[in-house]
C-alpha cells in the first residue's frame, strides 16, 4: 500500500478574550494559545510544506497581540471556538485533517477531519 505522511505546523499567539457572563473569563484578559495543524495526505498529493507553513504563521499574526473575541467573530474565543476558526479559513486552501489548540497549556481542544 501507499505509505501516509503527515505535515504539521506548531505555532502560538498571545491575545486577549471575553467570553461574558457565567463563565470564567467574563472580564477582558490575555492567554497564549499553541495552535497545531495537520495535514495528512498520499505523498503524491501533499501540499507545499513552506506554503503551507506561511500559510498557518500569517493566520497566527492575524490574532497574535488581538482582542480575539473581535477577530473570530462570530465564533466564541475559546479553544473549541478557535480551532474551528483556524480550520475553517485553512480548508479552503488545504485538505486540513487536524487543528489542535491550547489555552496557557493547561486546556486543549482538537478538531479532526
Amino acid at each position: 500500500g501507499s505509505m501516509i505522511s503527515t505535515l504539521v505546523v506548531r505555532t502560538w499567539f498571545s491575545g486577549a478574550h471575553d467570553l461574558g457572563s457565567g463563565t470564567m473569563c467574563t472580564k477582558m484578559h490575555g492567554h497564549r494559545w499553541s495552535v497545531k495543524v495537520s495535514v495528512a495526505e498520499d505523498r503524491n498529493r501533499f501540499p507545499d510544506p513552506d506554503a503551507f507553513q506561511r500559510a498557518v504563521i500569517a493566520l497566527r499574526y492575524e490574532l497574535h497581540l488581538r482582542n480575539v473575541t473581535d477577530m473570530i467573530m462570530p465564533s466564541i474565543a475559546d479553544v473549541h471556538g478557535i480551532a474551528a476558526w483556524f480550520m475553517e479559513r485553512l480548508s479552503i486552501r488545504y485538505p486540513i485533517s487536524e487543528v489542535e489548540v491550547w489555552q496557557d497549556d493547561e486546556l486543549g481542544s482538537k478538531l479532526q477531519k
